[in-house]
């Protein structure tokens, strides 16, 4: 007895039922409900699901790829000067403009907000606590600090995928096909649309919708796969003996989740894991390939709330403060972003909230000054006005932050410090920037006007003279390097 329920198999119901039809009536009634069903399901559908009994194959899952191997120092390293003034054993007092306070916020981060839970009956323009029938259907999602509606496709309610079967995956689809879902993906386009959502963001939309919407959660598991691939994405299904799992192609390396290779492209668990062999089907639905984007080409509409850290730095020899913004939202929804690649972060934007807030504190203050000179105090701000703290003693493992989280998260270390240094000289001062990959460590070079700096430290690419700015390197003025890495010849990073 099949384990799918359909619209086909309430056909069936009522003719083995009670009910007493007569001919004719009976075959008009099956004739339009026949009609129905053919009208929603396409011809692709059904070839689709005619190839979902068959053409399955065990693949063997890959470990997920590692970034970055070579430990990072525990301690920020210190130009020899400031080192020697600081003493082998005594540390810097507390007035010190380069002492422990210099870097500690005045004001804690907060943590990462969830989505904030509203009262419907309180809420204005959310729906009262008297529901109508057709309220009752609402789907109500929360993504990223917005309420999302949506409209429950009644034909879902009995559809159920009770066993990990091939032939069970073919008539679940046919369900879901016969239950004209045209209007919830035509939603999930509109908001996607509105809300300028990132391909990973409609991916997390999907799922908190499927899983609302059905209970029943690896029934759920194959909804989120249908509507992903209705809205063009190539998402497969895998499986063994005990998980449904989705599996997704990406238009970049991702770090950190296993994967499969099917006709030569990679397929990563979009659930992060583990490395289990599973059952995949061999082709995905026709006329939809479309890769995830997960670079960060789009910045999302959020309901723009936004909260506030303090920094204090040394600038011109002074302690100075500044206030600097940023969206919890958007640090929310970085904080579950699959890992990729190191240029990706150098070349991403700055969200809109941070990246005014850190324009209207540094444009008037730099505006005087020689390109040379903005550097420096951008390199000291970055320098000394953040906790310096390792992915591994702060996260439990490798992670990249872009500047809005730099500010929201108590430490950042090397590569956080390079992606927020490489924003401010790039958008505030026009220089064209560089990323250099060393061995445990990540740093730039600006490319200046004029006469390069005597005696520094500097790099070639593409025709221009770049100088060194490492923002990890207390105290370190442009084009001072590391002495561990005088002589090393870094990995460059183009910056879009």
């Amino acid at each position: 007895m099949k384990q799918v329920v359909s619209c086909l198999l309430a056909l069936t119901l009522c003719i083995s039922g009670n009910l007493v039809w007569g001919d004719s009536e009976f075959d008009r009634w099956k004739q339009k409900q026949r009609g129905a069903f053919e009208g929603f399901v396409t011809a692709r559908d059904r070839e689709f699901a005619e190839y979902l009994r068959t053409s399955w194959r065990e693949f063997q899952a890959h470990k997920a790829l590692i970034r970055e191997q070579t430990p990072k120092p525990k301690r920020q390293p210190r130009v020899p000067q400031l080192e020697a003034s600081q003493g082998a054993v005594e540390p810097a007092p507390a007035n010190s403009p380069f002492g422990p306070d210099s870097l500690e916020p005045l004001l804690a981060p907060q943590p990462i907000p969830a989505a904030p839970k509203k009262n419907p009956g309180t809420q204005p323009g959310t729906v009262s606590e008297q529901k109508s029938p057709q309220q009752e259907d609402l789907i109500r999602v929360g993504l990223y600090g917005s309420a999302l509606r949506f409209s429950q496709a009644p034909g879902l309610r009995n559809v159920r995928l009770m066993q990990l079967q091939p032939d069970q995956f073919s008539e679940t689809w046919l369900a879901f096909a016969s239950a004209d879902l045209q209007t919830t993906v035509e939603a999930l386009r509109a908001q996607q649309r509105a809300l300028v959502l990132p391909d990973w963001a409609v991916l997390q939309l999907v799922l908190k919708v499927a899983r609302n919407e059905i209970g029943h959660s690896t029934t759920a598991t194959a909804y989120s796969w249908y509507l992903l691939n209705q809205l063009g994405f190539d998402v497969r299904l895998g499986y063994n003996e005990s998980k449904l799992v989705l599996l997704m192609a990406a238009n970049v390396t991702v770090y950190g989740r296993p994967f499969f290779t099917i006709d030569g492209e990679r397929y990563y668990r979009v659930d992060g894991g583990p490395a289990n062999n599973l059952r995949i089907h061999t082709a995905g639905f026709p006329g939809h390939s479309g890769k995830l984007r997960l670079d960060f080409a789009n910045q999302m509409r959020t309901p723009g709330l936004v909260e506030s850290r303090q920094l204090r730095f040394v600038d011109g020899g002074r302690i100075a403060s500044a206030v600097i913004q940023y969206d919890p939202h958007w640090v929310e929804y970085l904080n579950g972003h699959p890992a990729i690649d190191l240029h990706h972060y150098f070349s991403a934007k700055v969200f809109s909230t941070t990246a005014n807030s850190l324009a209207a504190f540094w444009q008037t203050r730099i505006q005087q000054d020689s390109p040379q000179q903005a550097v420096n105090r951008l390199l000291h701000f970055v320098q000394n006005g953040f906790k310096y703290q390792t992915d591994d003693e702060q996260f439990g493992g490798e992670r990249y932050l872009l500047p809005s989280e730099s500010i929201h998260y108590n430490a950042i270390d090397c590569e956080d410090r390079s992606f927020l240094l490489a924003w401010l000289i790039r958008d505030l001062l026009g220089l064209p920037v560089i990323g250099l990959h060393y061995p445990g460590h990540v740093a730039l070079a600006v490319s200046l006007p004029g006469e390069p700096v005597v005696g520094a430290a500097t790099v070639d690419y593409e025709g221009r003279q770049y100088t060194v700015a490492d923002p990890t390197y207390m105290g370190a003025a442009l084009g001072q390097l590391m002495p561990q890495f005088e002589g090393v010849t870094p990995t460059i990073l183009a910056v879009n």
